[in-house]
């Protein structure tokens, strides 16, 4: 990288916003520790409350493909979940081993202790936002899945950690990161330890020293398993009595991770000044809108950086030829970004990419010049300041997010204004040539997402046949096997995949009904796909017809879809990347 310019851009004190006695949910150190930064209550929630509104969620597909299956640093590894937490992500790619899903809310920015889970996200969905590749140049450069919001499993008080459950699975494939961690059947295995150990303690242990107790305690607690981990480290028949009638061992846990709302006043930051929304902004999708009123310098959000040294790893390429079945990747031929890559932060003279966690942050859109109300700023409190002085490559030594934005307001904000922040004149650039260059590619008159497809009024959209062109080898259409059932046939399975022949009235109440074939595909010696045409169903409705996405269809997977990174100012941006 060369030099930008000098790091002045340190946020001066946006360590809370200016309505501490309105905020619902802070940043702050967790009381795990090593876990460095976790979510906080800073009010009382009800079972089943919502906590946070829905945020967004972006697929990383075949990362590890199209970086040629290399060992590489990549710390969103610690921070994405399962492809399985929006359920039409499946159909991104042909199979699931390569695929993974970037919560950049809630996902990441939480975390876990098991016993102590406290919330729950919710449904996501997924859609466009309106925006459809045959009229809007913005398709394809927002991420379809959005919705991920919290509730709480039970009654919270303020100033709890907040926890979600990541699944056991976490912990066990990260012993070597974090130790062993207690799972929940060695909570019930330490509670019934204690248990044991209580009644030694009443009927044996009494008639000798106090010592004698906790040096056999000790043995037990040096064995570093993960049933050992969740006991107390000091015991005395009083204790372990209390202990167990207040909750067992899991009540260690609850009462150290807690802190009162003046601590997170003063150490916190409020995380829930942002709701989501449709932007106000053509082209850009869903937005970020203020939930109070803010004043000039005071705090919007906070988001910690997951860094990413080497922006090529987020490069896509196109396939070389089958070699004994094997697919490998044309590094000659790059054809698109991952689209991870327009919700990071860079700068054009640098590899160098910040992604940025937080409730709902990565929902802020662009305002060029006097329109944006907000900026970001280096965060006050930072594990890794020292890394502004240094070179990308000591980040890669570390599994943690290091340093953080604050996002500050340029002036007094509205509640319900939209959060608009200047990507700067790079991103600016890119976006006018993309749209000056763009044209709806072919194909696009006849398109629709599947998950368009399910979503729409059924009873008022038409199908079209397959003499019509169908939907252009975008979507599998199935049908329910009960209709298989009604019309007198034994149905093979839930769904069968079936093609429309033609569409009619129906001429008893003027229903559209439709009459369509079903078939298996096969596939033949020399690896061709072949057609087995199996059942004719006639008078079929709209709402007979269920669809799914053929792999890397959506917008956001196609090589025409807007790819830039969003600036980082230079008179922030260190000299040092």
């Amino acid at each position: 990288s060369v030099s930008v310019g000098s790091i002045s851009s340190i946020s001066p004190d946006a360590s809370s916003s200016n309505n501490d006695n309105e905020c619902g949910v802070y940043l702050a150190p967790s009381t795990i520790p090593g876990a460095g930064l976790g979510m906080y209550a800073g009010k009382s929630f009800g079972k089943g409350d919502r906590v946070t509104y829905g945020d967004i969620i972006f697929p990383i597909v075949e990362l590890n493909w199209h970086n040629g299956h290399e060992t590489f640093f990549w710390l969103w590894d610690e921070y994405t979940w399962s492809y399985s937490v929006e359920e039409s992500m499946e159909f991104e790619t042909e199979g699931t081993t390569d695929l993974s899903a970037a919560s950049p809310g809630i996902g990441a920015a939480l975390n876990c202790i098991l016993s102590l889970v406290n919330l729950e996200d919710t449904f996501s969905t997924c859609d466009n936002a309106g925006l459809h590749r045959h009229n809007d140049p913005g398709a394809g450069a927002i991420t379809p899945y959005h919705g991920r919001a919290s509730k709480a499993t039970r009654p919270i008080t303020e100033g709890d950690e907040l926890f979600i459950d990541y699944g056991e699975n976490y912990f066990e494939s990260r012993k070597k990161t974090y130790g062993p961690i207690p799972l929940a059947e060695n909570i019930k295995e330490a509670d019934t330890l204690l248990y044991h150990f209580h009644v030694l303690q009443h009927e044996v242990l009494k008639y000798y020293p106090d010592s004698l107790s906790q040096d056999l305690w000790n043995i037990v607690k040096d064995l570093n398993t993960r049933t050992a981990n969740a006991l107390p480290t000091y015991v005395t028949e009083n204790n372990t009595e209390t202990l167990l009638k207040e909750g067992g061992t899991g009540k260690i846990h609850q009462d150290r991770s807690r802190r009162t709302v003046a601590w997170l006043q003063e150490n916190g930051q409020c995380m829930d000044n942002i709701r989501n929304g449709l932007s106000e902004i053509p082209q850009a999708g869903r937005g970020a809108f203020a939930t109070r009123a803010l004043k000039q310098g005071s705090l919007v959000a906070p988001a910690p950086l997951i860094h990413i040294p080497n922006k090529a790893r987020l490069t896509m390429y196109d396939t070389l030829p089958p070699d004994e079945g094997v697919i490998s990747r044309n590094t000659s031929a790059p054809v698109h970004q991952q689209l991870l890559l327009n919700y990071c932060f860079g700068h054009a003279n640098s590899n160098v990419l910040m992604s940025p966690y937080g409730v709902l942050v990565n929902l802020i859109n662009h305002g060029s010049g006097e329109k944006a109300n907000t900026r970001i700023v280096w965060s006050k409190e930072m594990r890794h300041t020292e890394w502004l002085e240094q070179p990308p490559k000591v980040m890669e030594e570390d599994w943690h997010s290091g340093l953080s934005f604050d996002f500050v307001a340029l002036r007094d904000i509205e509640e319900g204004d939209e959060l608009l922040i200047d990507y700067g004149p790079d991103w600016q650039a890119a976006w006018d040539d993309h749209v000056a260059h763009w044209k709806a590619p072919d194909g696009s008159n006849v398109y629709d997402a599947a998950y368009e497809l399910n979503g729409i009024d059924r009873a008022d959209s038409t199908l079209p046949t397959m003499a019509e062109g169908g939907y252009g080898g975008s979507v599998k259409m199935w049908i329910h096997g009960a209709y298989i059932e009604i019309a007198g046939h034994e149905s093979p399975s839930h769904y069968a995949r079936v093609e429309i022949v033609d569409r009619y009235e129906d001429t008893n109440n003027g229903e559209i009904r439709y009459r369509a074939q079903t078939f298996k595909e096969k596939e033949t010696k020399d690896s061709q796909t072949e057609i087995d045409y199996k059942l004719m169903l006639w008078s079929l409705p709209r709402d007979a017809f269920v669809f799914d996405d053929l792999p890397y269809t959506r917008d956001h997977v196609q090589s025409w879809s807007f790819r830039h990174a969003i600036g980082i100012p230079d008179d922030m941006f260190p000299n040092a990347w």
